[in-house]
């Protein structure tokens, strides 16, 4: 185990070579964890002359109850990348063979083979919206297929940007939305940093829905943060 900053170069490359590699592998999202919240990321990997051969990203959660190991705090799923999937089975012997905090270690989107135990309590969706148009309508629900025509006959419309105006819009229907429910508001640090870190070269797109001539804050119906390049979706 190494920490993430000292081996980024190997982790870099491991992530362009091994299949699978998501929004939750990549660099800035990595230094978004530790820039905001603070988590110290280490590289669990086996390593050959070439590099590394398969690896894993861990962080100590900050529960002071039950420190425990995680792959990783605040992402959905991020199991372990291989060059060579032969390699996986060492990786998970050779993270039971290393002392563990007392809460153990969880790794998401992977199952192992004993004595990990695998707990099937999340589920996960995905849609592929490069299918056209068309395709992706067809295979929706027909309740969905009319709210979204009555929503075209209402006048709502929705419209793509990356500003940080579309950013605070973005936010301020998501903390509206969150304490509606009676839900805590995640911080707007984060998400600053994240279009700071994303925006550059165009890895973020903000989905805005509201109403035909009211294109500020106050006329948004719905809005979606997106990281376009890495196919994931972020949504209040």
């Amino acid at each position: 185990m190494r920490p993430w900053a000292a081996c980024r170069p190997a982790w870099r490359d491991l992530a362009t070579r091994a299949n699978g590699a998501t929004l939750y592998h990549d660099d800035r999202w990595l230094s978004l964890l530790e820039q905001v919240y603070g988590f110290k990321i280490v590289v669990a990997g086996i390593h050959s002359r070439s590099g590394l051969g398969a690896a894993c990203l861990l962080a100590r959660t900050k529960n002071p109850f039950k420190a425990r190991l995680v792959g990783l705090p605040f992402s959905d799923t991020c199991p372990p990348l291989p060059a060579d999937s032969a390699l996986m089975p060492l990786l998970g012997d050779a993270l039971t063979a290393e002392p563990m905090p007392r809460g153990g270690c969880e790794i998401r989107g992977l199952a192992l083979p004993d004595p990990w135990q695998v707990v099937n309590c999340f589920g996960e969706w995905s849609v592929d919206l490069t299918r056209p148009i068309a395709e992706l309508s067809r295979a929706t629900a027909s309740h969905f297929r009319r709210q979204v025509r009555r929503a075209v006959e209402n006048g709502l419309s929705v419209r793509c940007g990356s500003s940080i105006d579309d950013l605070y819009g973005f936010y301020q229907l998501m903390a509206e939305t969150r304490h509606r429910k009676g839900l805590p508001v995640q911080s707007l640090r984060f998400f600053k940093r994240a279009h700071e870190l994303f925006s550059p070269i165009g890895d973020i797109e903000i989905l805005v829905g509201g109403r035909q001539g009211q294109d500020d804050r106050r006329g948004l119906d719905a809005a979606i943060l997106r990281q376009p390049a890495l196919q994931v979706e972020r949504a209040p």
